[in-house]
């Protein structure tokens, strides 16, 4: 055996073993210090502003996982989703020097605020309440809060031209108390992100188109905003 060579080795994984022990202390030892800073006088009943008349903005962005039905007699589509939010709070920043370098944190979203974005045309009485996945939360007050979801949604089905018929599938997503001067919806792409759909036995998938709308009713003169994704669906031939 050679022993130098061996020493060596063993000393190097020595080495490398204590820095790792001597690094997940001191990580979680600034992670708990800086959890206790930010909550210390936190509350998540209020719309995170330094000013109450500055808009809240919120991006969405849902991904599109599988058609788990179309319940055409029904007309409504069920839909398993993962859904994305991100914003920033102003009450969560932090310098990052002062907590060694440390630039994020995953923490349980009931702990902060969230925007409550619904699905608009949702079409079952269910009260559904939110997942509470963790959230990232970043040094300069970003959060990004991602959760998965099963949708039942209303779709106008028309099988007119049954089996060689097209459909369009809308997802309306906005806030539920929350007029667009207070918190302001955004799609973060223009469209839905199909790269991880299980392809259905029934259903091809053509594309999943995003758009903002912002609506004014007669009563009010707040604009109230959405982001609608128009699943575009058509029956395989087989069917």
């Amino acid at each position: 055996m050679n022993w130098p060579h061996s020493c060596i080795s063993f000393c190097w994984i020595y080495f490398a073993a204590s820095r790792l022990r001597a690094v997940e202390p001191a990580d979680g030892k600034y992670a708990q210090k800086l959890f206790n800073d930010l909550f210390e006088d936190y509350s998540n009943a209020l719309r995170p502003v330094e000013d109450t008349d500055k808009v809240l903005n919120v991006t969405l962005q849902i991904t599109l996982s599988q058609i788990k039905d179309m319940d055409e007699r029904n007309q409504i589509l069920t839909a398993y989703l993962w859904i994305r939010q991100t914003w920033h709070d102003a009450y969560l920043t932090w310098d990052r020097d002062q907590y060694d370098g440390l630039d994020s944190i995953r923490i349980p979203s009931d702990l902060v605020w969230r925007p409550d974005i619904v699905l608009y045309n949702k079409a079952d009485d269910e009260s559904s309440e939110p997942v509470n996945t963790n959230v990232v939360l970043r040094y300069d007050g970003l959060i990004t809060w991602d959760a998965p979801a099963i949708t039942k949604s209303s779709c106008v089905v028309d099988v007119t031209y049954f089996p060689f018929d097209n459909q369009q599938c809308n997802l309306t997503f906005g806030s539920w108390t929350y007029n667009g001067n207070q918190v302001d919806i955004f799609n973060a792409l223009d469209s839905g992100d199909l790269s991880d759909f299980i392809e259905d036995v029934e259903w091809e998938v053509h594309g999943m188109p995003a758009v903002k709308n912002v609506i004014s009713y007669g009563c009010c003169s707040e604009p109230y905003p959405d982001v609608t994704f128009t699943l575009l669906l058509k029956r395989r031939s087989s069917f």
